[in-house]
């Protein structure tokens, strides 16, 4: 197993680990002190969109060249 390869599956435990954290936070395993459940329910969500959004990133071709 070579670096890069170690460097990738790292890349992707934690950008998953977001949506993990995200989930907990929706369903209510993780509990924080003086916080609306609305505010809760929220900050779950855009934790799941970021880590979509950047394993989406991961995934997709690089582009050559710059954009004019």
């Amino acid at each position: 197993m070579n670096l890069e390869m170690i460097v990738r599956i790292l890349n992707v435990a934690v950008r998953a680990m977001f949506i993990v954290i995200g989930i907990f936070l929706i369903v209510g395993l993780f509990k924080l002190r003086n916080m609306a459940p609305e505010v809760r329910i929220i900050m779950g969500a855009v934790l799941i969109l970021y880590g979509a959004f950047r394993i989406v990133t991961l995934f997709m071709p690089k582009r050559s060249g710059d954009r004019q």
